[in-house]
């Protein structure tokens, strides 16, 4: 993806005739791939594996596979304890969350200001869910 979301978006407002069109002169910037490809192929530029990614997201065994295999919808806090469990940066998540088509971390969402902390340091699951416990914010694994 080279050009900004805000080019593509004058684009199609000024310079697309058809939807068509604009798919077209646009190919390689568009969200084709589903988030289990997506994930399946980070994965593999990255050389992990399942079961490790499972266990450092904090995901229970079972549950994890059927979210990585798809036979399980995924959610915004799953995808965030799988982007924990495979040590993406910020701009990882972030494209991991858009091409999931769920709302990117927000700066001006207190819960998500924790999470983007979290990322940037290099924290693990269960010290980013330390950090939003102890913020009285939601845990991404549910926690108490």
């Amino acid at each position: 993806m080279k050009k900004k979301t805000d080019e593509l978006g004058f684009e199609l407002k000024q310079n697309a005739t058809t939807p068509d069109e604009y798919l077209k002169d646009n190919a390689d910037e568009l969200i084709t791939e589903s988030i289990t490809a997506y994930i399946a192929k980070l994965m593999q530029q990255k050389n992990l594996d399942k079961a490790s990614v499972i266990h450092a997201a904090g995901l229970d065994r079972i549950y994890g596979y059927q979210l990585l295999s798809g036979k399980r919808g995924i959610n915004r806090d799953r995808l965030l304890q799988l982007a924990f469990g495979m040590k993406l940066t910020l701009e990882e998540t972030q494209k991991l969350l858009k091409t999931a088509r769920m709302a990117v971390l927000y700066e001006r969402d207190v819960r998500d200001v924790f999470i983007i902390s979290a990322l940037y340091n290099g924290y693990d699951i269960d010290s980013c869910d330390q950090l939003l416990f102890d913020h009285q914010q939601p845990t991404l694994q549910n926690i108490s």
